[in-house]
């Protein structure tokens, strides 16, 4: 069971309602592990200790809102998909949160359950998009070393042959 349940996607939830916790624990349970925090501190944590495809945080919390949450963990792991969640959606939260945290949705509190599972299921899909185009990248790097130094190796090679091989040079 606890191999099965670390093969599904994990969704991390923080809000400093432990209700909204519980209830969108509730709402995803059977398709996704989740996880939820009740302060951004607490979050910071869990991003840095588990493997979390996605982050729904709460806009309005105690000492740390839910856009510098998101920063943070754009910062530490930007292929988590970030979204978050207010009961007090105004113009100011919603555009910090797109420029400051890139969130990949905004959704209203209270949230209608069919739209919330459409999200989360959404985000998955690009969270696992994020994780496979970094690890292209970081393969295409490691393409680029390899034939920089080939090149290098060549071009060597060639300067040592220029130097020493008649009709060169």
């Amino acid at each position: 069971m606890a191999e099965a349940d670390a093969q599904r996607p994990c969704i991390l939830v923080v809000d400093d309602e432990p209700n909204v916790c519980d209830s969108v624990r509730d709402l995803l349970r059977r398709d996704y592990r989740v996880l939820t925090a009740t302060s951004a501190e607490e979050g910071c944590r869990l991003l840095r200790d588990q493997s979390v495809q996605v982050l729904l945080t709460d806009q309005r919390m105690p000492r740390v809102s839910g856009v510098e949450l998101l920063e943070t963990a754009r910062a530490a792991n930007p292929q988590v998909t970030r979204l978050m969640f207010s009961g007090f959606a105004d113009f100011d939260s919603i555009l910090a949160a797109i420029n400051q945290g890139q969130v990949f949705e905004f959704l209203r509190k209270p949230w209608n359950p069919d739209t919330l599972l459409d999200t989360v299921r959404r985000a998955v899909v690009e969270a696992h998009r994020q994780t496979r185009l970094a690890e292209e990248t970081r393969q295409m790097q490691l393409e680029i070393q390899t034939l920089r130094a080939r090149v290098d190796q060549l071009e060597s090679e060639v300067g040592r042959l220029s130097g020493t091989a008649p009709g060169f040079g």
